[in-house]
């Protein structure tokens, strides 16, 4: 138990947790903007004579529209917070809870990512994401350069969530008869290139089997650390084809964010210092690259967005540092900073554990409860 525990709480650096911290904020930032560029407030919760409630919830109706609107408007106002660090916790709370009404307010408009997101956001609250490069770390001098590692641990087990469980749910008949994948697919025949492909019955099954084992080697084969930058590229693929091929909002690229978090904790600083160290040309060979990838986001996202460009360059200077970083062992510096620490139980900690492993049980357990209620957990 000791020894698990040194492990829950040694030192390790912030920056991947900083790199996703802004990302975080950035996407937030944008939905909102998406709201209301695509009139989507009105048309979600303001328009529709009747809206359906999740069961024990029919008293969550909608506001008047200026609330709504002025609700959105502290969304996007939370996400820039969030990029800052300034204060954050108020910023998480209020996220926290306005997405979690939102999300009550429309049963059938359910999306497992808004779900997600609020699950992060709530986390994020008790997360000291803002205690290193941020506004509030300078406000409070608080600046620390290293967090408890189970703060990396529990982001990394929300973003593993999707992947293996949307694994699990493909095991079924109909996804593995090519189901609802060939009728997606078939209307989609007018696709540049591969649209004819598109037809055809074995297309669907290929998609169909690629997806589920896409999905359930995910987390292991981003645990190691050989394998690391093979599925990584693998999964940056995966989200840049969904975007163009199916309507799934902020989904792809929030997931190419939270799948950076597997990568070693310093790889912000080894690109910026490796990047910095490189010939010329080598150089130019990185911009190029996350240039054409930025754009080639852009494109499979059908919209000129700066944060979807953002987010496909980096992910591509990212895949480029891990194939180079295969061979390197960690520095020995931070290999003797972590044997070096130490853990102090305490009541407060014992709690706090146990209420995570709760949690994390209850996560596990939800995406199994078919078992124990009756009834096609399809629909």
């Amino acid at each position: 138990m000791r020894t698990l525990n040194e492990y829950l709480y040694k030192p390790v650096t912030a920056e991947s947790l900083v790199f996703f911290r802004v990302a975080f904020g950035l996407i937030i930032f944008w939905d909102a903007v998406r709201h209301f560029q695509n009139n989507l407030i009105a048309r979600y919760w303001l328009e529709p004579i009747y809206n359906f409630k999740y069961t024990g919830f029919a008293w969550v109706n909608a506001l008047p529209a200026p609330y709504l609107y002025a609700l959105w408007v502290g969304i996007a106002l939370a996400g820039v917070a969030i990029v800052f660090g300034l204060y954050y916790r108020f910023a998480t709370l209020y996220l926290t809870l306005t997405l979690c009404y939102f999300f009550l307010l429309e049963e059938t408009r359910y999306l497992n990512h808004s779900y997600l997101i609020i699950l992060i956001c709530f986390w994020l609250i008790f997360l000291p994401l803002n205690q290193v490069f941020s506004l509030d770390a300078r406000r409070l001098k608080t600046n620390k350069m290293q967090l408890p590692h189970w703060v990396l641990l529990l982001l990394q087990f929300h973003i593993a969530l999707p992947y293996f469980f949307g694994g699990i749910a493909k095991l079924q008949s109909d996804w593995l008869h090519g189901q609802p994948l060939g009728l997606g697919l078939k209307a989609r025949v007018d696709y540049p290139v591969l649209g004819k492909l598109f037809s055809f019955d074995w297309t669907a099954l290929v998609f169909s089997y690629s997806g589920l084992f896409i999905d359930l080697l995910a987390v292991p084969l981003l645990l190691w650390k050989r394998s690391r930058p093979f599925i990584f590229v693998i999964l940056v693929s995966f989200h840049y084809l969904n975007s163009h091929l199916f309507t799934i909002d902020v989904f792809p690229w929030f997931m190419i964010v939270g799948t950076s978090l597997f990568f070693e904790p310093d790889w912000p600083s080894k690109l910026y210092h490796r990047f910095r160290a490189d010939p010329l040309w080598l150089k130019a060979v990185y911009l190029f690259t996350a240039v054409l990838s930025g754009g080639l986001a852009v494109y499979m996202h059908r919209f000129l967005n700066p944060v979807v460009f953002l987010i496909g360059g980096l992910a591509c200077s990212l895949c480029l540092h891990g194939f180079r970083d295969l061979w390197q062992p960690p520095p020995i510096k931070e290999r003797e900073a972590i044997k070096k620490s130490k853990f102090k139980h305490s009541l407060k900690k014992k709690l706090a554990q146990s209420l995570v492993a709760l949690y994390i049980g209850l996560q596990l357990l939800l995406p199994l409860r078919h078992y124990l209620i009756p009834g096609d957990s399809l629909w």
